[in-house]
């Protein structure tokens, strides 16, 4: 073999050119030059998933098996999760001999009733990508009249164990190993037979995503990107005031705003500017019948995308996203109100959907209602609900012979 043969560059030739070419130089996008390395990544993403289920859905023949519809993560297409409960109708006793440790009275797990019903909460993954597999570690969070095996602080056990598989040395230390189309158990329920309100189960999963393609980047750096800040520099934005060119006043306290960010977030506040209004002319603006702390996390969230006080303010919340199109606001409403629905206040939440034209909020209203229509008949809020919305009766009959409900 000649020295010539011996040295030939064992690369592949440049794309779209033959190993005859004249042409020396090789294709500045596949080839790193001196002094340049390559860098490959494998995120870690977060993805969750509220089920709510008829508790009449559980009862039938011996270990049932239901699913949810699937879900998936923005950042992710090739991959979709399902959670499945695995009920088992036999009855269990709570006084009988074989217990399971875990269902003993402790001073954080309330005793069990009588008879109760043993549901095994699972999540799968699905793809259309041949011989995937997914390492993932996931944490189960159930309404509170369910007894659970899992700790009260697991779900939140998945985010700090995320932190640790990103940025630490331990990457796949405590994840598990999943198939497509193959069920894992994360954790088992003990329902109260006779209860006959839904269901929830919340399922928060965080998983490794396919390796990213490698990418250039200098020689000799130890790269490490900076995390993006644009939240807090919109939140300080908002604050400072800076660069403002109108005002929004509310409840006798005022804001400093731009207006460029609120119409690119709301198509009302942006009818609003663009026309000749009055808003327009004299760049400000008084919202009326919002209290001072609605409009400051209403601000915060079209200036940051995250807002607090979900749970406090949710139906006030709710109203003001509604009235100004901020749909994924009004949604998260809708999920914090429809979580925390009862026999108590079902009527109001039922009122509170139908004004503000929330279709799931509604459904949720009503599957209580209907759960616990003997409780709610007769009261203050249902007589309120036949003398002011009349219609939503036929909703609420509609939900209890479980027929089509009218629009």
């Amino acid at each position: 073999m000649s020295s010539e043969d011996s040295c030939s560059d064992p690369r592949p030739p440049p794309r779209g050119r033959g190993r005859d070419s004249k042409v020396s130089s090789w294709d500045r996008e596949d080839v790193c030059l001196d002094g340049e390395w390559s860098f490959t990544s494998r995120p870690l993403l977060h993805v969750s998933h509220t089920w709510v289920l008829e508790r009449r859905a559980l009862m039938g023949c011996e270990w049932t098996l239901l699913t949810s519809r699937r879900f998936g993560s923005r950042q992710d297409d090739d991959v979709t999760w399902t959670v499945s409960l695995e009920v088992d109708t036999g009855l269990v006793r709570s006084s009988s001999s074989s217990e399971p440790a875990v269902l003993r009275p402790t001073d954080t797990v309330k005793p069990l009733p009588a008879l109760v019903l043993q549901a095994r909460v699972c999540v799968a993954f699905g793809t259309g990508v041949a011989h995937k597999r997914v390492f993932f570690k996931a944490a189960l969070r159930a309404q509170e009249e369910a007894v659970r095996v899992d700790e009260s602080a697991a779900a939140q056990a998945v985010l700090d164990a995320a932190g640790e598989y990103a940025f630490g040395d331990r990457a796949l230390v405590g994840m598990t190993r999943l198939d497509p189309h193959r069920r894992e158990c994360i954790g088992t329920l003990y329902l109260v037979e006779s209860d006959l309100a839904p269901v929830t189960v919340r399922v928060d999963i965080a998983y490794f995503a396919d390796v990213e393609e490698a990418r250039p980047g200098p020689a000799g750096v130890s790269l490490r990107v900076p995390p993006c800040s644009l939240s807090a520099d919109m939140e300080a934005l908002l604050a400072d005031g800076q660069l403002a060119d109108a005002v929004l006043a509310a409840d006798g306290r005022e804001w400093r705003v731009h207006k460029a960010i609120l119409a690119a977030r709301s198509s009302v506040f942006a009818a609003m500017f663009k026309h000749d209004m009055a808003e327009s002319k004299s760049s400000r603006v008084t919202v009326g019948d919002v209290s001072a702390d609605v409009l400051d996390q209403v601000l915060r969230y079209m200036y940051t995308g995250k807002v607090d006080h979900i749970r406090v303010l949710g139906a006030d919340l709710l109203a003001v996203a509604d009235r100004y199109a901020l749909p994924r606001l009004k949604a998260l409403c809708e999920e914090e109100l429809a979580r925390s629905v009862s026999d108590d206040n079902a009527l109001d939440v039922l009122l509170t959907a139908d004004l503000h034209s929330a279709r799931e909020l509604r459904l949720a209203a009503l599957q209580c209602i209907s759960s616990n229509i003997h409780k709610v008949l007769g009261t203050a809020a249902w007589r309120e609900l036949v003398s002011l919305r009349p219609h939503l009766l036929e909703q609420v009959l509609a939900t209890c012979v479980n027929h089509p409900i009218p629009e």
